[in-house]
Formats: structure tokens, C-alpha cells, sequence
């Protein structure tokens, strides 16, 4: 399959990479679909993004505070955290990207790519990600996951947690930067050791399982995760990193953080 869009994304295995409202923020609707197209499609690529991003001298305290919202709801940052708002590829009217488990060249692999809303319906595909505009939350992205569907539980059993970062994200003027998302996935688990490296291809991305030592490092923050998945935790934040090459496509990431073994 050849791939069109030269870049890889890796995400470091010790944290796991916007739209108008679909209705309401936990479900699909049909009848927001376009507007869901049209938002999603002037969305910057990551290089436009983290440039905007590098000009926000209030980003290192909007962290702190974000970390702390998080942190104050019990259990949410085992899998809640925050990802630098930015578009793959453009969406076709009636379409959402939606994130599901499959195999690629025999591999196991996380695959996201454009699906009718009407499928993503029929594949029970939830939210995993909110911005914050105009009219909020609105859903950002979508995936099949079922660790996914049991965090949401959380996020739609406590609605004034999305209330309280919304005001966060506005107050420091992160609205067009950071969304909050469900970083935590069941169909594809990596080991201390490895990372999850992303390839863009005409289908749309995959994410696989590599071993770390094959990334190298990169300048481009993706996501921030605050304690991380449930099998591993950073003591502080967990950073992604993304690179760009000289097609401004993003490639890969790297985690730089310490971290340390959670037992269940």
C-alpha cells in the first residue's frame, strides 16, 4: 500500500496519539455531521499548530493547572490528559475519524481512518476527545476501544469535569490548542520498553508496537498525560513529542519523562 503522507508519530508506551458538536458531547449525531466535516477540515497540521503553540508564554502554568483538575477527580488521570489540537488528513462530507483495532502487514494495529457516520454508529464508536469553542464541548475524535468506552463512564458520570477544563483551557486561551482526551487503550498494550510509532497511509494512520531504542528523538509535543496509562505512570507529566520532516508532515515522538511502575 503506498503511503502518502510521510510521517510517523511515536508514542511512548509509559503514556499513550477539533470539531463542532455531534450533538451532545458523549454521542454521535447524524444531523451535525457536517458541521463536524467543515470544523475538523480547517484544522492546522501539527507544524502550524505547535508554532502557535511555541507563542503562548502561559502554557507551562496552564499545565499546572490542567494537571491539578485532573488530578483532583479519582482516577481520571490514569486515563485523561491533553493533546495538541491538529488534523491528519481531510474529512469527506458525512465522515468521521474514528480509531478501531486491526492488523496491518500482519501486525497488530491501532487504525484510524474516515468512516461514514453511519458506520462509526453501527461500530458503537464513542467519543475519546473534546474541544472547546463557540458551542461546548464538542467532540474532537472517536474510537471503538472498549477501555476507551469504560473511561468515558467516568468523564459522563461526572459532567462538571469537562465544565471545569473547558474554564481552564479558555482562561489561559488554549481553546484553538488543547483538547482533553481518553489517552488509555485495551486493544493494543505496550510493554516498558516499547513505544507506539504512527504511519499515515492512504487508508488512514496505523499505530503499531516497536521496541523505543528504533526512535529517535523528536521536538513536537503531541500530548501531555499526567499520570498515564493504568500499568505505567510518569511522576510528573508525561510528554509525546512530534517531529517534522521537511514536507511539514509530523513522523515521531518520543516520551521524555521518569516514570514508575503501578501495581493494580
Amino acid at each position: 500500500m503506498k503511503i502518502i503522507k510521510s510521517f510517523q508519530i511515536a508514542f511512548a508506551v509509559l503514556c499513550m496519539s477539533a470539531t463542532s458538536c455531534l450533538g451532545d458531547p458523549y454521542s454521535l449525531k447524524e444531523d451535525k455531521a457536517e458541521e463536524h466535516v467543515k470544523h475538523y477540515n480547517t484544522l492546522p497540521y501539527v507544524g502550524i499548530a505547535d508554532a502557535d503553540l511555541k507563542t503562548q508564554p502561559q502554557f507551562h502554568d496552564f499545565l499546572s493547572r490542567a494537571r491539578e483538575v485532573i488530578a483532583s477527580y479519582n482516577g481520571f488521570s490514569d486515563h485523561t490528559g491533553l493533546r495538541l489540537v491538529h488534523r491528519h488528513f481531510d474529512l469527506k462530507p458525512e465522515n468521521v475519524v474514528v480509531q478501531q483495532f486491526s492488523t496491518y502487514e500482519k501486525t497488530p494495529s491501532l487504525i484510524s481512518s474516515a468512516l461514514p457516520l453511519a458506520e462509526a454508529l453501527a461500530k458503537d464508536a464513542v467519543p475519546s476527545g473534546w474541544v472547546f469553542g463557540v458551542s461546548s464541548p464538542q467532540i474532537f475524535e472517536f474510537s471503538t476501544d472498549e477501555a476507551v468506552k469504560k473511561d468515558l463512564h467516568d468523564i459522563k458520570s461526572t459532567p462538571e469535569f469537562l465544565e471545569q477544563m473547558e474554564i481552564v483551557i479558555k482562561d489561559f486561551h488554549l481553546e484553538g490548542l488543547m483538547s482533553v482526551s481518553l489517552l488509555r487503550n485495551a486493544s493494543l498494550v505496550a510493554q516498558i520498553g516499547e513505544v507506539y510509532q504512527e504511519n499515515t497511509y492512504d487508508f488512514g494512520s496505523v499505530v503499531q508496537v516497536i521496541d523505543a531504542k528504533k526512535i529517535v528523538p523528536t521536538h513536537i509535543r503531541t500530548s501531555w498525560s499526567f499520570r498515564g496509562p493504568r500499568q505505567v505512570a510518569c511522576e510528573a507529566w508525561c510528554q509525546q513529542y512530534c517531529s517534522e520532516d521537511q514536507f511539514s508532515h509530523h513522523r515521531d515522538t518520543k516520551h521524555w519523562a521518569n516514570h514508575r511502575q503501578i501495581m493494580d
